[in-house]
């Protein structure tokens, strides 16, 4: 958990959105069904993005990686958590032939960092 200096807690995730460039080298939509999810990543160098988000509909997904290069990423992601203001945070290793599964909530959405190793 992240606080201010005037021990303010901030919002679970902050780190990632502290984390994301400004410009992007190239931008890719992975998934998409109109008016019920989309998932779309941006890459900056070596490293991806990943966003994610749901209409009403809760749902998981598996997202295929296979947009990424050779070699392992440290992928750290961001779901939605019990609350609306909360996310849960976990760190997995991906490559290419991969599959990552994401949990949205209702009306809700993840974010991942992928880190080339």
């Amino acid at each position: 958990m992240l606080y201010s200096s005037e021990g303010v807690k901030w919002a679970d995730g902050l780190e990632f959105i502290k984390d994301v460039p400004v410009s992007w080298d190239e931008t890719r939509t992975l998934q998409v069904d109109i008016g019920q999810y989309i998932v779309s990543a941006r890459r900056k160098g070596d490293d991806w993005y990943i966003g994610a988000m749901s209409n009403e509909e809760a749902r998981n997904l598996k997202v295929p990686l296979d947009f990424l290069g050779d070699g392992l990423y440290t992928a750290t992601i961001w779901e939605d958590g019990k609350e609306p203001s909360s996310a849960v945070k976990r760190q997995i290793t991906a490559k290419s032939k991969d599959k990552l599964k994401l949990s949205l909530a209702s009306s809700g959405g993840a974010v991942v960092q992928l880190k080339k190793k």
